[in-house]
């Protein structure tokens, strides 16, 4: 009878200290989750952002995701104005390259939420002339920009050489102005190779795969690690010029 108590004290002994484990486990994955609370909800936004059905309402809520909008200062220069010119209506049909396409399908197809056309009228007036939104955007969307900001890095890009504070982009290198990256895939690339998009740098941009370049930079930026740290990591896969390569990533 004694051994038996003794036995039955030791269960009840064992499980008590399960389930001392098991609380003290919670409370750290608990409190791991509250501290971190940012960080993973960024990853988990970064790991969801491009499923079909939610990627358009990501792409105008990422603000909201973790990832703030920022306002770009002019500085107390004057911004060019916009101004309203009369709307026109899109062509029910258009032509490339021989064949003809009706207009509302291909937006349709191609997943398009906003559509602006300007009318340039000098170097500091232009007005709109068609101005349309789709799958639930609209004219105050804060859509994240993607790769239309390469057209406004190469335009500050030209005027930085305008005003000389940039030399020869076709001899000047990256690491001319970037040190940091001496020993990446971009030391010795011309500035002009990277505007262009044929700097030569392998970039895999696999969104399926867990561990391609792509999903590296989203990680990157989810957990808040170093972006200059990541595009140091980038190695050259062939010879700066000889091929022009469209990616996430401007290489």
């Amino acid at each position: 009878m004694h051994r038996l108590r003794e036995h039955f004290s030791t269960i009840a002994s064992f499980n008590n200290n399960n389930v001392v484990r098991r609380a003290a486990t919670v409370l750290v994955v608990g409190a791991a989750i509250y501290l971190f609370r940012k960080k993973i909800g960024r990853l988990w936004t970064v790991n969801n952002l491009f499923r079909k059905h939610v990627i358009v309402h990501n792409f105008r809520t990422i603000h909201d995701l973790g990832f703030d909008a920022v306002n770009v200062s002019t500085r107390d220069t004057p911004a060019a104005t916009l101004q309203e010119g009369r709307q026109h209506d899109l062509p029910p049909t258009f032509t490339w390259r021989g064949q003809k396409f009706d207009t509302e399908k291909w937006l349709q197809d191609h997943w398009t939420t906003g559509l602006v056309v300007l009318k340039r009228d000098s170097d500091t007036q232009a007005r709109v002339l068609l101005e349309k939104y789709f799958r639930g955007n609209d004219a105050s969307s804060k859509c994240v920009s993607w790769s239309m900001c390469k057209s406004v890095v190469s335009a500050l890009f030209g005027i930085a050489v305008d005003l000389q504070l940039i030399g020869d982009i076709t001899t000047k290198t990256v690491t001319d102005y970037v040190p940091e990256l001496i020993g990446s895939g971009y030391e010795g690339v011309p500035i002009r190779h990277v505007l262009q998009m044929s700097s030569g740098i392998a970039f895999n941009e696999d969104y399926f795969h867990p561990l391609s370049d792509i999903n590296m930079m989203g990680y990157t930026l989810a957990l808040g690690w170093s972006m200059d740290s990541f595009v140091a990591s980038l190695k050259a896969a062939w010879t700066p010029g000889v091929r022009t390569r469209q990616t996430c990533l401007r290489v």
